[in-house]
């Protein structure tokens, strides 16, 4: 199989957060040159792209930037992958209501997953 050096795999990841206790769904798009298929052998660690964060707004969803935008010709061109996590209606922000998105934005995705 040849793998054109442009192609992106687009994920639909659903990952559990402390900060809000409850799984939070994520669109990723990710350059597929980088990425591992090999079965016997994992991605590592040191596997870093470069990384467009893009948060909706109100009325939108995770999905709203791979469905209503040109976002996947983009991130294509650029050889860029992009996140795009789910924040309800909360704006990102901590609330009592909604729960702690701010944290969840700053300390998992802008800081990592460690």
């Amino acid at each position: 199989m040849i793998l054109r050096r442009d192609m992106m795999a687009l994920l639909e990841v659903n990952f559990m957060s402390k900060s809000l206790m409850r799984k939070v769904p994520v669109m990723v798009i990710l350059p597929v040159d980088k990425l591992n298929f090999s079965i016997t052998s994992e991605m590592t660690d040191n596997t870093h792209f470069k990384t467009l964060y893009l948060l909706h707004g109100g009325f939108g969803n995770y999905t709203s930037w791979v469905s209503e935008t040109r976002i996947q010709r983009l991130a294509e061109g650029k050889n860029l992958a992009v996140v795009m996590p789910s924040g309800d209606n909360s704006f990102y922000l901590d609330q009592p209501e909604f729960g702690n998105f701010g944290i969840l934005i700053l300390k998992k995705f802008l800081t990592g997953f460690h």
